[in-house]
């Protein structure tokens, strides 16, 4: 028998790098990004719920899940979802997705696995699971519980220490974030034209070179803009450094990080070393 299939949409979080609710932001045709992923998983699942801040108001147009612990992070909620809920999966959708879609949701749902703890998407640039697309089965609720007795809130280490199914994803933006200006900016841009791959030429430097273990390379992207293209490879590579630090310049000058690309650009990202 299955085991029932909640939805959970993760607003906890403190939305501090944003400057803003991410859970409100107004990203499609004036909808807010909460409306938005409801309107996808309510049609999924057996019923959709918003988890919320430990002492946090219930939202008015949604069943919530307060976290039954405080800042415990994303693993907070989905175990305070699976402890009220302990004979139903979760359907974990964090609330800084706006490129989501229904094809990635119904793909991740079709493959679900049930033998395994959680059944989630490997994210395309690093191969590491997404933990925040994922779908939490009722076993996964002693592993989440004894990880966070340990004070261990990482969500991707955690599902690698479980029986997790990682999936491909179709499309390597679906799961892109928006968690903060910049990220927002090369979403908007994304959503204005239909989604177009681009080859770019990107030039490395000291601390960027020697953790990439190359000094240029083509590369293909979806991403409109050069802030969304480092966001992609500081994932591949393990760049330490935040935009703030860099500069980037695109054909040989200097250029602001929300520049649109266009196809053979050459990019050269600048750490501090360097003058940037």
């Amino acid at each position: 028998m299955t085991t029932p299939l909640h939805g959970l949409i993760l607003t906890g979080g403190k939305s501090r790098r944003m400057g803003q609710d991410k859970s409100q932001l107004e990203i499609h045709d004036g909808l807010s990004q909460l409306d938005y992923l409801c309107s996808l998983v309510e049609p999924l699942v057996d019923s959709c719920w918003v988890s919320v801040a430990h002492d946090a108001q219930y939202h008015a147009s949604y069943p919530s899940i307060n976290d039954l612990t405080p800042d415990q992070g994303p693993l907070g909620g989905i175990s305070s979802a699976l402890t009220q809920h302990p004979q139903a999966a979760f359907l974990v959708i964090a609330c800084d997705l706006p490129l989501l879609n229904k094809d990635t949701l119904t793909s991740l749902i079709e493959q679900r696995d049930e033998s395994c703890d959680v059944t989630c998407y490997l994210n395309a640039h690093d191969k590491r699971p997404e933990p925040l697309c994922a779908i939490y089965e009722p076993s996964a609720l002693p592993i989440l519980l004894n990880q966070l007795s340990q004070n261990n809130y990482c969500a991707r280490k955690v599902v690698e220490a479980s029986n997790y199914l990682g999936l491909n994803l179709n499309e390597s933006y679906a799961l892109n974030n928006a968690n903060t200006p910049q990220d927002l900016t090369e979403t908007q841009t994304f959503l204005s034209s239909p989604p177009m791959k681009k080859t770019v030429h990107i030039h490395y430097f000291a601390q960027l070179k020697t953790a990439a273990e190359k000094t240029e390379e083509t590369y293909e992207t979806f991403s409109t803009t050069p802030a969304g293209l480092y966001d992609e490879l500081k994932m591949k590579y393990g760049f330490k450094f935040k935009t703030s630090q860099l500069k980037v310049a695109i054909n040989d000058a200097f250029s602001p990080w929300d520049t649109h690309l266009s196809d053979h650009d050459k990019i050269v990202f600048m750490p501090p070393v360097t003058g940037g």
